[in-house]
Parts: structure tokens; sequence; C-alpha cells
């Protein structure tokens, strides 16, 4: 037999940090009873949006951004989504990263070789 007991916690403060080139989100919380807990996610990856002038290449653009790489920050993965922007279903991209700090570099580096609608 296991126990499991179920709390619940409330976010007081978050944070993250990169620890051996990883992102990890730590939650800072209290529960009802006012003991207090750090929670922490390891599989948090960092990412921005690309939206692209011509969707029909999503597929060419995830291929050629994968490898793309400067100073220890690299891409992870990408992946083909619809979002809602302006109230319209629009299809974008995700690219995650290794790191918080790889974000804004990648995100400068894939907008000078793919022509990018947008990123944020």
């Amino acid at each position: 037999y296991s126990i499991v007991m179920k709390t619940i916690h409330f976010p007081l403060d978050i944070k993250y940090e990169t620890i051996d080139g990883k992102s990890i989100i730590f939650i800072f919380t209290k529960d009802s009873s006012g003991n207090k807990a750090i929670l922490y996610d390891d599989s948090f990856y960092p990412y921005f949006i690309a939206k692209l002038k011509d969707n029909s290449e999503a597929l060419k653009f995830i291929n050629r951004i994968k490898d793309t790489t400067s100073d220890g920050s690299h891409v992870v993965d990408a992946k083909r989504e619809i979002k809602k922007i302006y109230e319209k279903e629009t299809p974008i991209i995700k690219v995650f990263c290794n790191e918080v700090a790889a974000v804004p570099k990648l995100r400068e580096i894939i907008k000078e070789f793919i022509k990018l609608k947008n990123s944020f």
C-alpha cells in the first residue's frame, strides 16, 4: 500500500536558474497550514514563437533551425501549433531553446536566415 497526500500550495514567488546549461524553474509556495515549500520544474524549456510569411515552408524551417547554435546555446526542438493571435487562429512555430539566455540570441540568428513574418 502507498499513501498519497495532496496539499494545496499557494505560489509566493517564482524564479529560474540555469544549472549545468539547463533552465530550472523554482516556485516558492506556502500551504493552507503556513508550511513553506519550494517546488521545481526541470522539464521546462524556454521558447519563442516564429510566424512565417509562408506557412507552407514550416517543415523546411523546422528542419533548418534544429542545428542552430551560438556560444553553448542551441535549439532543443521546434513544433508547429495553432495559436489565437488577435482573435484569429494563426499557425505558428514554437522554437524551444536549452536555456533562457538562448532565446534572444537564437531568435536573432534565425531571423537572419529565414524570412519571418514576426517573432516574439
